[in-house]
């Protein structure tokens, strides 16, 4: 199964480095594909390491205006596209299960055009979002007051699966 990763490339938190190289780990040993930004830098890095850790390869889906920045060494493929909008549909389409882990704005992009996209039937995919520490504690209350408030279905938030542990992730994509 290829696994779309969206993750910073900021982040170098020891604990949540350690998570996450955990769960690539995991996650290449069933033998996974990590489909990912490509970066070699922070919790893209961790995850891509796992991956190879646990005896697995990555894709790396790298816009044009990244080429000058590193890429994890020996990615078993390299994909270029024009555009961030581009790159999401690309790892998106190449995607088997999609995870979302800790991260920025460019992470919270990926995770929301994926949510949608799976909330409006354009896939099945299952959307995880990996939060071994709390990191999305708020956002996940949040999008329970969206609906309480009416302004997200029941049915919508069914369709995201919140993970706290290496083995949750791993259960859920069987």
């Amino acid at each position: 199964m290829k696994i779309g990763v969206f993750a910073s490339s900021q982040s170098d938190d020891r604990e949540t480095v350690q998570a996450v190289f955990q769960l690539g780990k995991a996650l290449g040993e069933k033998g996974h594909t990590m489909v990912f930004g490509g970066c070699d830098m922070g919790l893209m890095r961790a995850c891509c390491a796992g991956f190879y850790d646990g005896g697995s390869t990555a894709v790396g889906v790298v816009p044009d205006c990244f080429r000058d920045t590193p890429m994890f060494p020996g990615l078993g493929e390299i994909l270029y596209t024009r555009d961030i909008k581009e790159r999401k549909a690309v790892m998106i389409g190449l995607s088997d299960a999609l995870v979302v882990l800790p991260g920025g704005i460019g992470t919270l992009d990926e995770f929301f055009t994926a949510w949608v996209q799976r909330d409006i039937g354009e896939f099945e995919k299952p959307v995880l979002v990996f939060d071994p520490f709390g990191f999305y504690e708020e956002l996940h209350a949040f999008l329970n007051r969206l609906e309480a408030q009416g302004f997200v279905t029941r049915e919508a938030l069914d369709k995201l699966t919140w993970c706290t542990t290496c083995e949750e992730v791993v259960e859920a994509l069987r």
